[in-house]
């Protein structure tokens, strides 16, 4: 709030526990007019606007074994934040195709920080770029069918 003023955040997606705690949060912390709320479930139809809104992606996850998420960030070329848990960082390079920050609200406002205090992000669009390579279809089956040989 105080060092990204200019910043708006999506919250996307539902729920999975009780929203009220995270309510009454916003509502402490006077941040409502930061947000912008969608916290239903988001259709594949509808995936593509809300990456195509978005400047960077962030998974604040304090447990998770794998997310979806990252993958269609790389579709998109958005880079991302991730926390290290489960396999989310696996597919992140620290500093290159986004940030990989401990679970803590700390580390994660820093690399969201960090970010928006990068005035060219073409060097994080062509690292992702690079990751989208990287994880293609075609690049799967090639190592599959190294696989069997």
């Amino acid at each position: 709030k105080k060092k990204l003023p200019d910043v708006r955040y999506i919250i996307a997606g539902e729920y999975y526990t009780n929203a009220e705690p995270y309510e009454k949060l916003i509502n402490e912390l006077d941040i409502a007019s930061f947000l912008i709320l969608h916290t239903h479930f988001i259709s594949n139809e509808d995936v593509k606007y809300y990456f195509g809104a978005c400047d960077l992606v962030v998974q604040p996850y304090k447990s998770a074994t794998q997310s979806g998420i990252a993958q269609i960030a790389i579709h998109f070329k958005k880079p991302t934040v991730v926390t290290k848990v489960g396999g989310l960082h696996e597919i992140i390079e620290n500093g290159k195709s986004g940030y990989v920050v401990e679970p803590n609200k700390d580390e994660i406002a820093n690399a969201i920080n960090s970010f928006f205090q990068i005035s060219d992000h073409s060097s994080f669009e062509q690292e992702v770029g690079k990751a989208q390579a990287k994880y293609s279809w075609s690049n799967m089956a090639m190592a599959v069918l190294k696989s069997v040989r």
